[in-house]
């Protein structure tokens, strides 16, 4: 994987921090050079990658959320392919997720309210395209200092219609959130989602998770 202290990423990354990182992908807080604003840069190493489907579910984050251009969701700014690197730069959000706020209790009833009314219209304007985030979760769910929402991370998302590596009905997510279907591994709809944003409801109010 690309190391942290390297500076400049495919001639046109500025490295300003380094926020997170699995087994194949890492995640920086960097400077786009010709741009002149910050982003947040998603990188990829393909190189002794065996599952394909890792591949294809990282194109198909960069594809989905090109098509989706909604000020409750993350923006994709760029995709390419460097030597054996795919990388996705997105929308500099600055802000915590969700679980931040749910851990400091600080948000009165109103302010929940809000959130949650945003988050149903961004999973609206995402379902309206046919996408289902498959992975609706307060880690994946961005809110700044004023309150502002936006919903994130859809590597696990599929487009009705579209055929992939990973069959859509596979068991992906996150067993706490996930609906009946998800988990058993059952075809995922629309619905999915509202039951996943349900049970996150259910924890903004009562600080407790369903299951």
């Amino acid at each position: 994987m690309i190391s942290a202290d390297s500076n400049i990423l495919f001639d046109k990354f500025e490295i300003i921090d380094y926020l997170k990182k699995d087994d194949y992908s890492s995640v920086y807080l960097a400077d786009h050079i010709y741009l002149g604003k910050k982003i947040v840069l998603k990188v990829l190493d393909k190189s002794g990658i065996q599952d394909d489907s890792i591949v294809e579910r990282f194109k198909r984050e960069a594809k989905l959320l090109a098509g989706l251009d909604h000020p409750n969701i993350i923006k994709v700014l760029d995709f390419g392919i460097y030597g054996d690197f795919f990388y996705i730069s997105f929308e500099y959000f600055e802000s915590n997720n969700l679980r931040y706020y749910l851990n400091r209790s600080s948000l009165n009833n109103e302010q929940k309210t809000d959130l949650l009314k945003q988050l149903f219209i961004a999973l609206h304007f995402a379902h309206q395209h046919k996408i289902i985030h498959r992975d609706i979760k307060p880690e994946n769910i961005f809110v700044n200092e004023n309150l502002q929402l936006k919903m994130g991370d859809f590597g696990l998302a599929y487009m009705a219609g579209d055929s992939f590596v990973t069959n859509k009905s596979a068991v992906v997510g996150t067993p706490a959130y996930m609906a009946p279907e998800q988990i058993l591994g059952e075809a995922v709809t629309e619905k999915s989602d509202l039951f996943s944003a349900g049970v996150l409801a259910y924890e903004l109010f009562t600080g407790k998770n369903l299951f």
